[in-house]
C-alpha cells in the first residue's frame, strides 16, 4: 500500500517532537533530529524539501512502569499494581479494582481499536478515556496502530523505525 504524503503527515502529527531521521532535498546525507513543524509541513504540502523521513518510536511491548502507571490513572484514576508481560500482550493489574486489568496487544494483528482496551466502550466518557490513553502513549513515542494505515503500526507501514 503506497502512503500518500497527506496521510503520512496526518499520521506523524501526534508525534511532533519525537526523534526522526530525514533527508533534505538538497543534501543526500541522512540527518537526525526532532520531528519539527517544518518537516511536518513539508510532508503535508509535498513541497519536495523532505525526500525521506522516518520517526523513531518504541514498540508498546517495552512500556515503562511510569507510562503504565499513567495509563492506569487515565483509565481508572487508580495506581497499577504490576505489569505482566506475555509474548503477545501486556496486562496491568490495577489496585482496588478486583482483578481488573488493562490489556495491551503487543503483536498487532487486529483492528487498531483492539490495541488497548480499558473497558468495553459503551459511553462517550469511555471513548474519551480511550482516546486520552492513545494520545498519551503517542506523546511518549510509542508506536500505536492508526486507522489511516489500515490498523497497522507506523513501523509495519515503513514510516517508523524502533529505537535501539
Amino acid at each position: 500500500m503506497e502512503i500518500i504524503n497527506e496521510v503520512r503527515a496526518k499520521v506523524f502529527a501526534p508525534y511532533i517532537g519525537v526523534e526522526c531521521e530525514y533527508k533534505w532535498n538538497r543534501e543526500d546525507q541522512l540527518l537526525f533530529g526532532k520531528l519539527t513543524p517544518r518537516i511536518f509541513e513539508s510532508l503535508y504540502y509535498d513541497d519536495g524539501v523532505i525526500t525521506y523521513c522516518k520517526i523513531k518510536l518504541k514498540p508498546l511491548s517495552v512500556i515503562s512502569d511510569e507510562d503504565a502507571a499513567e495509563v492506569s490513572k487515565i483509565c481508572y484514576k487508580e495506581k497499577f499494581r504490576k505489569i505482566i508481560r506475555y509474548h503477545d500482550h501486556i496486562e496491568l493489574e490495577i489496585d482496588n479494582l478486583n482483578d481488573l486489568r488493562i490489556y495491551f496487544n503487543t503483536e498487532i494483528k487486529t483492528a487498531w481499536r483492539e490495541t488497548i482496551s480499558c473497558k468495553d466502550i459503551e459511553s462517550d466518557e469511555q471513548l474519551l478515556t480511550y482516546i486520552k490513553c492513545i494520545d498519551y502513549l503517542r506523546s511518549k513515542g510509542y508506536d500505536i496502530p492508526h486507522y489511516l494505515l489500515g490498523g497497522k503500526t507506523l513501523e509495519q507501514s515503513g514510516l517508523a523505525i524502533y529505537e535501539k
